[in-house]
């Protein structure tokens, strides 16, 4: 049986078990976690040539290591349902089945899922621990990366206000399996 959750509230939340199928309608959000670094990379390769001039050997293969390293081929996207309540869910994506490119899949989206654990209130998931091949980065060693980049006026990030919260997920939080993913 599929439950399909449109104006649920905390009742309905407390119901549901881990291995039931959902559908859900929802805004879909890339983790930011994943997108200030995959914007990162995708810049570097975007204007590697330029680089080519003004760096050094070292520096260049450095970037293109990186590069290569850090393609995710997952994505993790929060769904935030249109409902009362705070809950979120979230799922990880085949960078691969995308059609279109990661970063318009954003927007109002239904996905058809299965609950693969439900956090409770009190649970924070740390996003950085769900990016691709388990990189160990810290939030502070992050946020100490992006305040440089933020003083340059030739680069920009549109990801919105990234703080160290940003790449949390505070419960209550669903994470899902997912089946499809389609617009009505």
């Amino acid at each position: 049986m599929i439950q399909t959750l449109i104006g649920f509230d905390n009742d309905i939340m407390d119901q549901l078990k881990s291995g039931e199928f959902i559908e859900l309608i929802g805004e879909f959000n890339q983790s930011p976690a994943e997108l200030v670094l995959s914007s990162m990379l995708d810049m570097v390769d975007q204007y590697k040539g330029h680089f080519e001039t003004t760096a050094t050997k070292e520096e260049i293969q450095g970037f293109e290591l990186a590069s290569t390293m850090l393609r995710f081929k997952k994505v993790t996207m929060i769904i935030t349902p249109y409902t009362e309540g705070e809950s979120n869910f979230f799922t990880s994506l085949e960078s691969s089945n995308f059609v279109e490119d990661r970063y318009d899949l954003e927007g109002e989206f239904t996905i058809l899922g299965k609950i693969i654990r439900i956090y409770k209130p009190h649970e924070k998931i740390d996003l950085i621990k769900l990016l691709p091949g388990k990189l160990k980065v810290g939030k502070k060693q992050l946020m100490s990366f992006l305040p440089s980049m933020n003083a340059s006026e030739d680069l920009s990030f549109d990801v919105g206000e990234i703080n160290e919260e940003s790449f949390e997920l505070k419960g209550p939080a669903i994470e899902l399996t997912t089946i499809a993913i389609y617009q009505i």
